[in-house]
């Protein structure tokens, strides 16, 4: 056998044995997180997300996941997609009241865990593209861009009018993390699905890509304060200078931090009519410490 020969039928034998064990890395890191066992989890990951994530905040984190969801009753392997720096595993978690997939992402470079987050149940190979939802109408409302300045930059966003005038316009606050006016993960954009649904009961909304979405070569430099407080309070300013808007009576719909934060908005601008909170903390987070 050749030398070229050799080297080929080598690496055929190495590839498989490499992928098994990036998988047996990461079905390790998912037995001993689910098993408390977060030491042994916790030397798993690479060392910037060590650096965003302290050791002893494993341990919260999945205590503030069962108390969320229940506790959970299983979970198995779903699928992996693969790029040319990380590969995506999905396992499967069943909890008591929600079932919700835990991605991880493996660096190819070192074998060490580079993120890990919960998302909905994720299909692999599988529909690409969002979906309308089925209560869409385009002859009830029309939706337009907006750039909105706050501070110094421009916040980019959408509005979503009904072609009835509304006394109401809601507008959407996302939680935490760079995300879209649509809070877009995976094939989900539930934001959009809320202002289609609210303008199909006659509410305006408006919606924006965070600070953190669209400027993310300056992340360190922004703050809740800038990125919540400040651009919500440019929206509503907005609404309040546009002759088509600025009778409308405003309210905040927040979802987990942006519900946290928004009694604060609110205080800081009197004419917030109300808040809906989506899954914001009941109680302080000091009490989960």
């Amino acid at each position: 056998m050749g030398m070229k020969n050799y080297l080929s039928v080598l690496l055929a034998l190495l590839l498989p044995i490499n992928s098994y064990g990036q998988q047996q890395n990461v079905s390790e890191f998912v037995s001993e997180f689910t098993g408390m066992q977060f030491d042994k989890a916790y030397q798993k990951l690479n060392q910037e997300l060590q650096d965003q994530i302290p050791k002893n905040e494993l341990p919260l984190i999945w205590k503030m996941l069962t108390d969320q969801n229940g506790e959970l009753t299983t979970y198995g392997f779903n699928c992996k997609e693969s790029s040319s720096e990380f590969q995506l595993f999905f396992y499967t978690f069943y909890f008591e009241n929600q079932t919700l997939d835990l991605q991880i992402t493996l660096s190819l470079e070192n074998e060490k865990i580079a993120g890990f987050f919960f998302v909905p149940v994720h299909i692999c190979g599988g529909q690409k593209k969002y979906s309308l939802p089925n209560y869409y109408d385009e002859n009830i409302f029309q939706e337009s861009t907006l750039e909105i300045e706050s501070d110094s930059i421009l916040l980019n966003a959408s509005i979503t009018l009904p072609f009835e005038y509304s006394d109401f316009i809601c507008i959407l606050i996302h939680g935490s993390g760079p995300q879209d006016r649509d809070a877009t993960i995976g094939l989900n954009k539930p934001f959009k699905d809320l202002a289609i649904g609210l303008a199909m009961s006659g509410i305006a909304s408006v919606r924006y890509d965070k600070r953190t979405y669209t400027y993310q070569d300056n992340i360190e430099n922004i703050t809740i304060e800038k990125e919540v407080i400040d651009d919500v309070s440019a929206i509503i300013k907005y609404i309040k200078s546009a002759t088509d808007l600025r009778d409308r009576d405003i309210y905040l719909i927040g979802h987990s931090l942006g519900g946290m934060l928004a009694p604060k908005v609110a205080l800081q601008n009197p004419v917030v009519k109300g808040i809906i909170y989506l899954a914001a903390n009941f109680s302080p987070l000091e009490k989960f410490c």
